[in-house]
Parts: C-alpha cells; structure tokens; sequence
C-alpha cells in the first residue's frame, strides 16, 4: 500500500508561528492521515508506545517511539 509522504515546513496557530516538532511528518505520514485508509491496517500502532494521561484537565496522548 502506497502512503502519501508529506513535509510539514511550518505551522502556524491563529496569529503565530510555532515550530514543527521532530518526527511530526514521519509520525503523521506513517499514520495515514493524507490517505482513506482505516487505521487499524496501518503499521503505527507497531511503532509507537501510546500512553493516555490527563495533564492540567486536558486528556493527552502521548506517543514514544520504540527503541528497535
């Protein structure tokens, strides 16, 4: 299956600037998030450690990926 790679250069929220973090374009390319794809046949899930934490009233999710 052919995932559409995309660079995300910039990113702006309302008025501001804000830096791209590291590994935002491969996590969000390896996600299949430009595609149709249903998500649990992707290989993302393989990858990353996903840990769903509450931090100042707001639910996260956090992903690691794993060391090979």
């Amino acid at each position: 299956m052919e995932i559409p790679q995309i660079t995300i250069k910039s990113m702006r929220v309302g008025e501001f600037e804000v830096s791209v973090p590291r590994g935002l374009s491969e996590l969000l390319n390896d996600a299949g998030v430009w595609t149709t794809t249903p998500r649990n046949s992707l290989p993302i899930c393989a990858r990353y450690e996903r840990e769903i934490i509450k931090r100042d009233g707001n639910i996260v999710t956090h992903l690691k990926l794993k060391k090979r």
